[in-house]
């Protein structure tokens, strides 16, 4: 881990402008955000992606500062729900799979229940669009529309895109979120 944080830094990546931690543990990304050339970097960044990492309480307080840039990919709702709950800041969540009913239906309740959702965004597969005819699909148009409701009734922006075909091995870099992460910057 030490060599990845030396070669971490602004100086040797003068023009990187997103960067993706797939399927790492918390203490690895928390050792490379407490690197101060590293963070310092990560903080320059447009976009910063962060793909299937478990235990977001430990390493919620070193990404406060970068959350408003920063898209966390969740495999599970639970997950989801983790961040939602300890983060203090602008959050923007994207869900990697299609969820079982249930699992919808508990995401709809806590945005529902929620009074001040730090939830920015809501990512969803391109596939889930009310738009798209979705024959044999798990979960009911309805609770996706309670979903959806939950969220247009508490802000939180919902953007449907095609995601990868296999989480593990492509890109995880949302297109769409940089995209937009561009054009704020460009606006401030």
């Amino acid at each position: 881990m030490y060599i990845f944080q030396r070669i971490l830094t602004r100086s040797n990546f003068p023009s990187l402008r997103a960067l993706a931690f797939t399927h790492a543990d918390s203490d690895r990304l928390l050792s490379i955000l407490g690197h101060l050339p590293a963070f310092s970097l990560i903080q320059c960044l447009d976009a910063f992606f962060i793909n299937n990492l478990r235990d977001p309480e430990t390493i919620i307080v070193p990404l406060q500062t970068i959350l408003s840039s920063t898209l966390v990919t969740c495999s599970k709702i639970e997950d989801a729900l983790q961040w939602e709950s300890t983060a203090s800041k602008s959050l923007h969540l994207r869900l990697s799979k299609i969820m079982d009913e249930s699992a919808v239906r508990k995401l709809a309740t806590v945005i529902e229940s929620s009074t001040q959702s730090i939830l920015t965004s809501l990512y969803l597969d391109a596939s889930l669009s009310p738009d798209i005819a979705r024959a044999g699909q798990e979960v009911e148009r309805s609770t996706f529309r309670r979903l959806i409701a939950a969220c247009e009734a508490r802000g939180v922006e919902v953007v449907y895109e095609e995601g990868p075909a296999n989480w593990v091995l492509d890109l995880v870099i949302s297109p769409e979120f940089w995209r937009r992460q561009r054009e704020r910057e460009r606006s401030k």
